[in-house]
């Protein structure tokens, strides 16, 4: 039956929770308004699209979700927590209205997940679903850039790569793979998670020189704290698990590829001075956080893999749009 971005927009006053703290009402006014403390303010934008982001089996609710996710690991990687979401949707025409509903119940299941509130945005007509999602931020303690990384810096990362990797390969691909495998790669696709509080727990550490989140694979996060840095960075370890590491070798794939090349794992990427790699590992060990140290800052340009006792630059790649 069709509808109006009317009917839509009293859907959204009816069932997004209000933020208390918005001065004036989403639905009912045109723009959002806060009333903002001193500090640094982190401001990101991220869009999902149907054509390049609704994956095989993948929900509307689901990409929904992902575009708050994409912006938040940002913000995350920053030291910023989100204080407020905006999103503008695109619908097809012709779209039924409960599908329509399905992607603000995604928004709305992205923003309660991370401790904020989609204030206001905008609907219109689109040739396909689009959601543009904003996410403002307020740094925890420390902004951590991209640019701070020393030669003689420790590399870390907060979660192992390579399962959404697989994911990608399984839907798009048609690639085999066994339970537990199988689950766990859908599972990081369709619902991947922000290390939020990882990035906050970064920013009360003064020491922290770098941070990236790795939404464009390993290879990329690396990438562009070198570049920033003006340094290279050389792995020593690859940050995989053991089984999937054994899993993909059974099948004749190199670990190298998944880890580094996949995309959309959402961990960050940080440097730090060596001199702070026990007291960095003994926080992240209190807060039962994942942390494995992967490499180090040298100077060098380039990326650099140490394995097998020789070293070798790794290849351009990982999560880009070909226009």
């Amino acid at each position: 039956m069709p509808f109006t971005q009317m009917d839509l927009i009293r859907f959204i006053t009816m069932t997004v929770e209000h933020d208390p703290e918005n001065l004036l009402q989403i639905g009912r006014d045109d723009a959002a308004a806060k009333r903002l403390d001193r500090g640094i303010y982190i401001l990101k934008s991220d869009m999902v699209t149907e054509s390049a982001d609704l994956l095989p089996g993948m929900t509307p609710r689901e990409l929904a979700r992902k575009c708050v996710v994409n912006n938040i690991s940002d913000l995350a990687s920053k030291g910023a927590y989100p204080i407020a979401f905006l999103a503008s949707v695109g619908l097809p025409k012709g779209i039924n209205i409960d599908l329509a509903k399905e992607i603000i119940a995604g928004l709305e299941d992205g923003v309660k997940e991370y401790g904020t509130h989609l204030v206001g945005g905008d609907i219109s007509i689109a040739k396909e679903i689009i959601v543009d999602g904003s996410a403002i931020g307020k740094v925890h303690k420390n902004l951590i850039a991209r640019s701070g990384a020393k030669p003689g810096h420790d590399v870390y990362v907060t979660g192992e790569f390579g399962l959404t990797w697989l994911g990608y390969k399984i839907l798009l691909e048609g690639m085999h793979a066994e339970e537990p495998f199988r689950q766990q790669a859908l599972s990081s696709v369709y619902r991947p998670k922000a290390q939020l509080k990882q990035g906050l727990l970064l920013s009360e550490i003064d020491e922290i020189s770098s941070s990236t989140d790795s939404s464009d694979g390993l290879y990329w996060s690396l990438r562009y704290i070198a570049e920033s840095s003006d340094v290279g960075i050389l792995v020593e370890d690859i940050p995989i698990s053991d089984k999937l590491a054994d899993f993909l070798t059974s099948k004749g794939i190199d670990c190298v590829e998944a880890a580094f090349y996949g995309g959309e794992e959402f961990n960050i990427v940080f440097t730090a001075p060596e001199e702070m790699r026990r007291e960095i590992e003994d926080i992240f060990l209190e807060n039962n956080f994942f942390l494995k140290r992967i490499g180090r800052v040298v100077r060098e340009k380039g990326i650099f893999l140490r394995r097998e006792n020789r070293t070798i630059e790794l290849k351009e790649g990982g999560w880009v749009h070909f226009f």
